[in-house]
């Protein structure tokens, strides 16, 4: 669960562990650099969520199946760990 109460996705979950658990662990900065997105935008993706102005409600984010896959093959995610740990198995079919 994050800091305000909301949960990341399954696939938000996985990217970021796969992530965190590389040796050397790879940034967002430099997981995002390698797909050409920005690293708040690669954040969002993980989490699931981006902010939006004080006051407001998190707006939810969800990545299509192609960048879903880009950002799995960055990290070194597998498709069956896409498909099974992720519940992606739209992104898992593309990657």
């Amino acid at each position: 669960m994050t800091s305000d109460g909301t949960t990341a996705p399954p696939e938000g979950r996985l990217i970021r562990s796969v992530r965190e658990r590389a040796i050397p662990k790879i940034s967002i900065r430099s997981a995002a650099a390698r797909i050409r997105i920005s690293p708040e935008h690669w954040g969002n993706i993980e989490r699931g969520y981006k902010s939006v102005s004080a006051g407001g409600s998190p707006q939810k984010v969800e990545a299509s199946a192609e960048l879903l896959a880009k950002m799995a093959a960055a990290v070194g995610v597998t498709p069956e760990q896409l498909e099974t740990e992720g519940q992606r198995p739209d992104a898992a079919r593309a990657l």
